[in-house]
């Protein structure tokens, strides 16, 4: 799969500070400043606010909404629209939102609200944990900027959102890309584990991973039970902070590339 790589016009840089093996991102909310994590694997979901930043900021209320968590949990929670939100100098009128909360057994280090990845569809998104950075591009011309390299996968967009297949030394598996994870993971079923034998995060390592003709291994994850429609594990905080990678969702394709200086 190719792509032409080229300058584009840069939309927005924006500041990531990640903590806990979390990413995370400020922007102005109806004239509020809001710090929130930056979460890939939230396909549906645009601004995402606690109840607290909920009753701080200005918004409209439309209904409720319900969604199920990567541990199986069912939650629902109110929908709104925000007039104007700022994402260092992108700004988008009229944004659709929803509150934000957790199950009492899975939550975040902190219960902050989440930027996903529904507010960000229409660019070329350049995830770079290593330069501490989320650049937004504009995505009208067939490109990708010069910093996401020349290795191209095919991406998709599933149930759960931004999803790739790829083919390792135990199969072919599906998983999703998602900066939220604190960790890449694989379901035990898809490492071959026995319910006897499951250890809750327990380290394994992929000889081969490759994602289209982009070679990844050795790949490191852990044995987690997610329970995600379509997908057998997540690419999380440890895959992220060693490569640079780029999203174009409009044209079904994922950039590859290390860091500025790694080869």
């Amino acid at each position: 799969m190719e792509l032409a790589i080229a300058a584009l016009t840069l939309v927005s840089t924006v500041p990531l500070l990640l903590a806990d093996d979390l990413p995370y991102v400020k922007l102005d909310v109806g004239g509020q400043t809001v710090t929130m994590r930056f979460d890939s694997g939230a396909w549906d979901s645009g601004v995402a606010l606690t109840t607290a930043d909920v009753e701080r900021t200005k918004v409209t209320f439309t209904g409720t909404t319900r969604w199920q968590n990567a541990m199986g949990n069912v939650l629902s929670a109110r929908k709104f629209i925000i007039p104007e939100v700022r994402l260092g100098a992108l700004v988008l009128h009229d944004v659709r939102g929803n509150e934000v909360v957790f199950a009492p057994d899975y939550a975040p280090p902190k219960k902050d609200g989440q930027l996903g990845f529904a507010f960000l569809r229409n660019y070329t998104v350049v995830v770079d944990f290593p330069g501490r950075q989320l650049k937004l591009y504009d995505a009208a011309e067939a490109t990708l900027p010069a910093e996401c390299g020349s290795q191209v996968a095919p991406l998709e967009i599933g149930a759960a959102g931004l999803q790739s297949v790829a083919r390792t030394n135990i199969g072919t598996i599906r998983v999703g890309w998602d900066t939220a994870a604190q960790a890449s993971m694989l379901t035990p079923e898809a490492l071959s584990v026995p319910e006897s034998r499951y250890v809750l995060g327990e380290p394994h390592e992929l000889a081969e991973f490759t994602i289209g003709n982009v070679k990844l291994g050795p790949l490191k994850v852990r044995s987690v039970k997610v329970q995600i429609p379509g997908v057998q594990g997540l690419l999380g905080f440890d895959f992220f902070n060693e490569h640079v990678v780029c999203f174009d969702a409009r044209r079904g394709a994922v950039a590859i590339a290390p860091p500025r200086g790694k080869k």
